[in-house]
């Protein structure tokens, strides 16, 4: 598969291309997580919320979503960026269903590996001003 960048579209203005485009590569991968995360990008830019969201969402859902730091953060600044547009203030934590996601990596990863892990998590966090999620740790890793 080519590689698909929703910001060359973006930047060119070009969002309702890029979002046809998109859909075409997930006909042939319906599970693909960079597509997802392209579409839900490009609905939002198109102002259509309802379906970004559900799109992230239903990523989120996969059995095959990625258990890496990388992937994880990408879900939090999608829902980041979304919370901090609707509110006067940053928002204190993302919610249950991205801690879930960071309880799925830690608990996939020898003990180690899970340290690093929330490490990356409570930077990540504490970076964005999200107290809560700073101070959660919902896994235990295994020995």
């Amino acid at each position: 598969m080519n590689t698909f960048d929703p910001y060359e579209y973006l930047d060119a203005g070009r969002a309702k291309d890029g979002l046809s485009r998109c859909n075409k590569l997930l006909k042939k991968a319906p599970n693909h997580f960079t597509l997802l995360h392209a579409k839900a990008i490009l609905l939002r830019e198109l102002e259509e919320e309802d379906e970004a969201q559900a799109t992230m969402k239903s990523l989120m859902g996969q059995p095959t979503f990625p258990k890496d730091v990388k992937s994880i953060q990408k879900v939090e600044q999608f829902f980041f960026d979304d919370l901090r547009a609707s509110s006067l203030h940053s928002p204190l934590t993302l919610g249950s269903e991205v801690n879930a996601l960071w309880t799925s990596a830690g608990a996939a990863v020898p003990r180690q590996a899970a340290i690093d892990i929330s490490r990356s998590r409570f930077d990540g966090a504490l970076d964005d001003g999200r107290w809560i999620d700073a101070g959660y740790v919902g896994f235990s890793a295994q020995p």
